[in-house]
């Protein structure tokens, strides 16, 4: 499941999380356009781990963090954060794309 998001939001992503490092179905409902790294480290409990950061060609720069995914065995959760071209002045980005990535076995 992807789901595009289009973009808004800020704030610094250095709060700690309270709960626990893993995402449930109903915390990845809540992340919305625009929501800072801050605000999903605090929705998520967790501020996750980069998977990349790198200019996308159309003058932003994005950043992937991976989750793991509560009650989900190798499911992955996904969210990419954007900065830079027409944003605001943000170090730490916007949420644009979240995802939800389940593995299967055959």
């Amino acid at each position: 499941m992807s789901t595009a998001l289009l973009v808004g939001g800020a704030a610094a992503a250095d709060a700690a999380p309270k709960n626990k490092p893993c995402v449930t179905t109903t915390e990845f409902g809540k992340v919305q356009v625009g929501m800072s790294k801050a605000k999903v480290a605090k929705i998520f409990g967790t501020k996750g781990k980069r998977e990349s950061v790198g200019p996308d060609g159309h003058g932003y720069t994005n950043e992937v963090r991976e989750y793991k995914a509560c009650k989900a065995p190798g499911a992955i959760v996904s969210v990419t954060f954007a900065s830079g071209g027409d944003l605001p002045k943000a170090k730490v980005g916007w949420a644009n794309q979240k995802s939800w990535v389940e593995g299967w076995t055959q």
